[in-house]
């Protein structure tokens, strides 16, 4: 699939992401999902879940989610231990490794393919830091490997939700240039 990481036709869209996969020497690496802000660029890199799939996903954990009733009254009590606990299984998504910014066309030479490009420098896994004023994420180190954005496979491109801008915009914050 070709995306065109250009500006956007229609003034009102403020947001496009992309989603692809990094792959090196037919193994895929990373997940990566390219977000374009207005005028910024930037990307967030997952992990992969099961390299040996044909169609990688994104690095994800499955949760168990049991619905029963709530209990602490007599009747709910007697109630919640006649019925059986249904399970439900739930897919979470793991948190990006790295996000970094987008670097423009003519700046980053692909460490690969030695060609000039758009894209961004791999980093080393964030380090997520309990302090008292909350968790902070401490950005990892740059490795000194650039990747293209044309060397990864694209996916699907969309315009996402509302909710969604909400949640790439407070996963951003503290993140980029750290």
């Amino acid at each position: 699939m070709d995306f065109s990481f250009t500006g956007f036709e229609d003034e009102n869209i403020t947001m496009r992401i992309s989603e692809g996969v990094y792959y090196f020497k037919d193994e895929p690496i990373y997940w990566v999902e390219h977000i374009e802000e207005n005028s910024d660029e930037y990307v967030f890199v997952y992990d992969i879940h099961d390299k040996k799939e044909e169609k990688p996903q994104k690095a994800y954990r499955v949760e168990e989610i049991s619905k029963t009733l709530k209990g602490g009254t007599y009747l709910s009590n007697r109630i919640k231990s006649l019925i059986p606990i249904k399970k439900q299984y739930k897919k979470v998504y793991k948190e990006p490794l790295f996000v970094a910014n987008v670097i423009p066309s003519g700046i980053g030479i692909d460490t690969i393919t030695g060609r000039s490009g758009k894209g961004f420098f791999e980093r080393q896994r964030e380090e997520r830091i309990a302090t008292s004023k909350g968790i902070s994420v401490k950005g990892g180190d740059y490795t000194g490997v650039f990747i293209t954005l044309e060397n990864v496979k694209w996916n699907k491109s969309y315009i996402p939700l509302e909710s969604v801008i909400e949640y790439y915009k407070q996963t951003k914050e503290g993140r980029i240039n750290v």
